[in-house]
């Protein structure tokens, strides 16, 4: 019944959450399903002040940034998609 009741609310709250999608330039090599090896954090959108400071956004793209350095797909898969 609990669980009943939490995937009831579940939608309604989805619901209430705005949605927003911001597209932060990739300047690295893309890859096949479009992701890119690095993202540029030179600049802050005016729209993301809502949402977080300009360094919060430059910890998160640094982090990001830094993830996909360490975790890119090697030569290997690079070369067979």
């Amino acid at each position: 019944m609990d669980s009943e009741k939490s995937s009831d609310a579940a939608p309604a709250m989805a619901e209430s959450i705005p949605r927003e999608v911001f597209r932060v330039p990739a300047i690295g090599d893309v890859w096949v399903n479009g992701l890119s090896n690095e993202y540029d954090d030179s600049t802050f959108p005016s729209q993301l002040e809502a949402y977080m400071t300009q360094a919060d956004y430059d910890k998160a793209l640094d982090t990001i940034n830094q993830a996909l350095h360490d975790l890119w797909p090697c030569v290997p898969c690079w070369s067979t998609s």
